[in-house]
């Protein structure tokens, strides 16, 4: 899958109209300019400043652009926006126009969408936030407007793309650089709307603006990113700043049965539809049968069967739902896209093995993924069989979690692999120690901290009819170890071990086609 590359979508600008535009978004803007110039780029990279460039330094979480201010001077950049000024590059700033701003992050935000056009004005923008499930949702979203004559791009963890043109993705929500040069591409190549996940980090760091948005989906609010937010309060006000920034022509669509949802939507101006099980909600649904067939639900009034199994994914699909009622689809057209929309790489995805097992691939990486993807899991394992699970916990994220986890498979599982996920810059044997300080009864728990062979230990130990959930990484093709990310592919790994039947797709766990 190609990387993405400059197509020169951006337009060039005046020095004036830099300005201009950052005052405008309420930053406050002081400095030296020199002459009206042209200017050709925005980045934030100092590495990648070409000359004529602008470079708006920001606050990273490993680096500061502010230490690299004269670097990208050197680079040609032609202005500099930044929030502070340290005395050694004075003299060096004084050959460039420097604007000063109270906040980095909004400034390249502002920039990033004035240099490509400001695309997000022109399409129809879903974006959906939670925990659990905004990949399956943004794409069931994207899915439903190409059925319904919408061309619809799609930007989140699995990939960005739009048609046949796909790009690796560098993160759920990209810089803001990456988001409006991408959305730009969509719109000269005939989009109408994106769909995109938006990610905690990205609202906190103001990768995007909220008032782009003319749908916002909120699925639901568990544990994770504690690394990173440090409390699960500043994770929901970070959630909430989508809702907030919301148009009051938008439409918030909320999940009515997560105990946070009405926190999300307390200060919004755009109008509100729920969605879940419960008697009152705008959006109702009841599960009829969840099968080797997929699932059937009464949807908002109507019978209806689906590709996607799981009760989790009954959620998605209301999801889905309400996000086109708000932008004025009719529902019986929602109901029959929804219908043909298959399921996600790396989100219950279910491959049939030799000697009747199955293997499931799921992403689930939090403590209420896991949980929820392993109650599916054991509800399809035969009665004379055992459920495995095999997983492990990223390193240099939220280490709380990682005994959570460790219970949760320990009660749920009849056979545990512990295994790396991402290690990263963090040592495998910690990692998996903090995971077993959750289990207390470690009798059917195998530590292979290899991933590859921990999948081949599940395919040589498991029985007939055994389930074998491999959870934490889903679509990704790289583990992460150290600094540098090593081609592995759970999927292609476990065809390979349990001798699966080498057609991808949708299999239910009983070997028959499904979804």
């Amino acid at each position: 899958m190609p990387t993405l590359t400059d197509k020169n979508l951006h337009r060039t600008i005046r020095l004036s109209a830099i300005r201009k535009r950052l005052v405008a978004d309420g930053l406050s803007v002081d400095g030296s300019c020199l002459a009206d110039i042209d200017v050709k780029r925005v980045v934030f990279d100092s590495r990648e400043v070409r000359p004529g460039d602008c470079f708006v330094a920001i606050r990273g979480g490993t680096a500061d652009g502010h230490m690299f201010l004269d670097d990208a001077i050197q680079n040609g950049a032609v202005v500099i926006v930044c929030e502070v000024v340290s005395k050694r590059c004075d003299e060096e700033l004084s050959s460039v126009a420097c604007i000063r701003v109270s906040d980095g992050r909004r400034a390249l935000l502002s920039l990033a969408s004035d240099f490509y056009g400001n695309p997000g004005d022109d399409l129809t923008m879903i974006g959906t936030t939670g925990t659990n499930g905004k990949t399956t949702v943004a794409t069931l979203v994207s899915h439903v407007l190409d059925a319904v004559d919408i061309p619809c791009g799609f930007i989140g963890t699995t990939e960005y793309s739009f048609r046949q043109i796909k790009y690796s993705a560098s993160a759920t929500t990209p810089p803001p650089t990456e988001v409006y040069r991408l959305l730009a591409e969509m719109k000269m190549d005939g989009a109408k709307a994106c769909s995109m996940e938006v990610s905690s980090h990205a609202l906190d760091q103001h990768r995007v603006q909220a008032s782009d948005f003319n749908v916002g989906v909120f699925t639901n609010l568990t544990r994770d990113h504690l690394d990173y937010h440090r409390t699960e309060s500043e994770y929901l006000a970070a959630k909430k700043r989508l809702f907030d920034g919301l148009m009051a022509t938008s439409t918030a669509v909320v999940n009515a049965g997560d105990p946070f949802s009405k926190a999300i939507v307390a200060d919004t101006e755009a109008r509100c539809l729920t969605y879940g099980v419960a008697d009152g909600v705008d959006i109702r649904y009841k599960i009829l049968s969840d099968d080797s067939t997929g699932l059937n639900l009464f949807l908002d009034g109507q019978n209806a069967s689906f590709r996607l199994s799981g009760a989790f994914n009954a959620d998605n699909l209301a999801a889905a739902y309400g996000a086109g009622i708000g932008l004025g689809i009719e529902s019986d057209r929602l109901i029959a896209a929804l219908s043909e929309a298959p399921a996600v790489r790396g989100r219950f995805e279910l491959i049939p093995a030799t000697r009747g097992r199955s293997v499931i691939i799921d992403y689930a990486h939090t403590p209420d993924a896991l949980k929820n993807v392993l109650i599916e899991a054991r509800l399809r394992t035969p009665s004379d069989a055992r459920l495995w699970c095999v997983f492990g916990c990223g390193g240099d994220r939220d280490k709380g979690k990682r005994p959570l986890m460790g219970e949760i498979v320990s009660r749920l599982a009849d056979c545990v692999v512990i295994t790396d996920d991402n290690p990263r810059n963090e040592n495998s044997a910690g990692i998996i120690s903090d995971i077993l300080s959750g289990i207390q009864d470690q009798s059917n728990v195998t530590c292979e901290t290899d991933r590859g062979d921990a999948i081949k230990f599940a395919a040589r130990e498991s029985g007939p009819g055994d389930i074998i959930l491999i959870a934490g990484k889903g679509h990704e093709t790289v583990q992460i170890i150290g600094q540098v990310s090593h081609p592995f592919d759970d999927l292609s790994t476990a065809r390979h071990a349990f001798g699966s039947v080498p057609e991808a797709g949708n299999i239910d766990l009983a070997g028959e086609e499904q979804r």
